[in-house]
């Protein structure tokens, strides 16, 4: 009966010990715009062909629903690309908000994006924009890189 007992003892911990680390740490307080980074990582350029990764991180211990544009079972969708040539001339239109994503506590979200551009020099401007916290926030993350093709 001891070691039944001990077995039982030993399961609940370990079950109330993951449980604890898997959302102990995590809050829904409300997402910050201080929470939220983007970096373009690498960009490539071969011949015509321009390869622009980047990655956006939830760098707190906060989590929450964001409503954005993208595919609901693909975050990294929420992460728009778009280039414009010398004369400022975008190839991009802004999506709607329709789409909810759970944004975890130090979730990291990888994008990539393949362009196919004649020869010249080029903006690639990369943005994650969404509303949070009911919709009651709006908050918009761009970076830019120049490319010559």
């Amino acid at each position: 009966m001891k070691r039944k007992n001990v077995i039982i003892l030993v399961t609940v911990l370990i079950i109330t010990t993951s449980l604890i680390s898997c959302f102990g740490a995590c809050t829904s307080n409300g997402l910050k715009e201080g929470d939220f980074k983007l970096e373009i990582t690498d960009v490539q350029v071969r011949n015509n062909r321009v390869v622009v990764s980047v990655e956006f991180k939830n760098i707190s211990w906060h989590n929450g629903w964001i409503y954005t544009g993208g595919e609901p079972s693909r975050p990294s969708t929420m992460i728009q690309f778009y280039s414009t040539d010398e004369i400022e001339n975008p190839d991009h239109t802004y999506t709607e908000h329709k789409v909810t994503h759970w944004i975890k506590c130090k979730q990291v979200i990888n994008a990539s994006h393949e362009f196919q551009l004649p020869k010249g020099t080029y903006t690639i401007t990369v943005y994650a924009d969404f509303a949070c916290n009911d919709k009651n926030n709006h908050f918009r993350f761009m970076k830019t890189t120049v490319v010559e093709v």
